[in-house]
């Protein structure tokens, strides 16, 4: 290896990976390469590389500089034996990924992408392939650089369709305090501001659902959904099907020989509405059907008709009670 006066600065060797050096400039670096120092430019060549790829943009040539400067300082104050300046300008190379990294990593910044509704659905398609469909009042936020970061922060209600891709990306849901781990599904996830719980409702696939904290983790497939109280941590999982919990992307209400109080409970969730049930014997009342687009006003018509009960509205609350 050449002395330690005659390697060039390190601006230099970035003007020349940049393709921004003349002529001149270029023969200096050829001719340091050709010196013997193949492999120490392989290795600025790498890092130099790694870090344009980068999206985080920093001063590459000034922190090069301040680099050669140090060199050179040290070769002109201390005036050490050339093995001990080679031993520190390797050491120097070895710590210009470090600086690099240091630099990269201050200025990371992670740019989100937020979608909300009001008064109507939509739907969101993202880079990975997969698809949210947001309810009413819902808002969601994701990083814009989505393949390497696949986590969504969700307030309100949406339908997931998520794509499989690799499994060390897994697609996360964050919910209040609560995480939804998947690798390709469709889900529902509830965690409506107003409420102190959250619903995940799973058509296809697995899911694991956790709080934050570790604390719980619970699986759940196809077929299942899982309530989460937030005041007290309890869970309940339901597997009666989860057809009605996407009433609002499907518009249908689906009843397989469903007793009044999942009927009374799919109705609330269904239209908003609170339902008191006032019946002599509860027990006996059950109900397979189905509702297609249907408004509330037509399916009390026909519980009515179908049950022999009486069903009727007031204001936001359906009264249920024996028939007059």
């Amino acid at each position: 290896m050449q002395d330690i006066e005659n390697i060039p600065n390190f601006d230099l060797i970035a003007k020349f990976l940049a393709g921004e050096a003349d002529e001149n400039e270029k023969n200096i670096v050829v001719g340091w390469i050709n010196a013997g120092n193949q492999s120490e430019f392989d290795q600025i060549k790498q890092i130099w590389t790694g870090a344009t790829l980068s999206e985080q943009k920093f001063d590459t040539e000034k922190a090069l500089l301040k680099v050669n400067n140090r060199i050179i300082q040290n070769s002109r104050t201390r005036r050490l034996k050339l093995y001990t300046v080679v031993a520190a300008a390797i050491i120097t190379l070895i710590a210009i990924p470090l600086l690099i990294l240091n630099l990269n990593t201050k200025k990371i910044k992670t740019d989100y992408i937020t979608k909300a509704t009001k008064t109507a659905t939509e739907t969101v398609q993202l880079t990975d392939g997969s698809n949210i469909t947001l309810n009413k009042n819902t808002s969601i936020k994701y990083p814009k650089d989505f393949l390497n970061n696949r986590n969504v922060w969700l307030e309100g209600e949406a339908f997931f369709e998520i794509e499989h891709l690799d499994k060390n990306i897994p697609f996360i849901v964050k919910a209040k305090t609560v995480q939804i781990i998947v690798i390709g599904t469709k889900f529902n996830v509830s965690a409506k501001k107003e409420n102190n719980f959250i619903e995940v409702s799973v058509t296809e696939g697995i899911v694991e659902v956790q709080l934050s904290d570790n604390s719980t983790v619970k699986q759940i497939t196809g077929g299942q959904s899982l309530t989460i109280d937030l005041s007290s941590s309890e869970i309940v999982i339901d597997t009666l099907g989860v057809d009605n919990d996407i009433y609002w992307l499907t518009n249908t209400l689906v009843f397989n020989n469903s007793d009044i109080n999942q009927i009374a409970s799919t109705i609330s969730k269904a239209y908003d509405v609170e339902v008191v049930i006032n019946l002599s014997n509860p027990e006996v009342y059950r109900l397979t059907t189905e509702f297609e687009n249907q408004d509330i006003q037509d399916v009390l018509n026909i519980l009515e008709l179908t049950l022999d009960i009486s069903a009727q509205q007031s204001e936001n609350t359906i009264f249920i009670s024996d028939a007059k």
